[in-house]
C-alpha cells in the first residue's frame, strides 16, 4: 500500500486520502472521526481481469474483511474507472472513524485482492 492524507482546498472537501495499491488490508481511520465524505475516484484501469469493490465501514474499530458488513460499497468494471461525487455528502454522525479495502467480490463476502493495480481517492470534510 502507498497510502497519504492531505489538506487540500477544493469545492468538495478538505481532506483528501489517495491510495495508489489498493488491497484487501484495511486502510483504517483514515480521516480520523466527524467527517462528511463528499466524493470518491475509483480506477481499476491498470487492472484489465476483473472488476473490483471498494468497501467502506463506518466503524470505531477496523472491520473483518469478509466477515464485518460494509456500510458502502462502490464498484469499478475491469479496465475501468469510476466517480462518485456526493454533493450533500455522506455523514457519519456517531462519530466513528472511516476504514477502506478492496477486494474482487461484492457485499459482505470477499477476501480476495485485486490481481492488478488498483488506486483511489476519497476526498472529505
Amino acid at each position: 500500500m502507498a497510502d497519504r492524507l492531505s489538506t487540500i482546498s477544493n469545492p468538495n472537501g478538505t481532506l483528501r486520502f489517495v491510495e495508489s495499491a489498493a488491497t484487501s488490508t484495511v486502510n483504517a481511520s483514515i480521516f480520523g472521526s466527524n467527517y462528511i465524505v463528499k466524493y470518491v475516484k475509483f480506477d481499476n484501469s491498470l487492472n484489465t481481469t476483473e472488476a473490483v469493490y471498494l468497501k467502506i465501514w463506518f466503524n470505531g474499530s477496523p472491520p473483518t474483511v469478509g466477515t464485518t458488513t460494509p456500510d458502502m460499497i462502490f464498484k469499478a468494471p475491469a479496465g475501468g474507472s469510476v466517480e462518485y461525487l456526493i454533493p450533500d455528502g455522506i455523514q457519519n454522525n456517531s462519530n466513528a472513524v472511516i476504514n477502506v479495502a478492496v477486494v474482487t467480490a461484492g457485499g459482505t463476502g470477499g477476501t480476495d485482492s485485486p490481481t492488478g493495480t488498483v488506486s483511489y481517492v476519497i476526498i472529505g470534510e
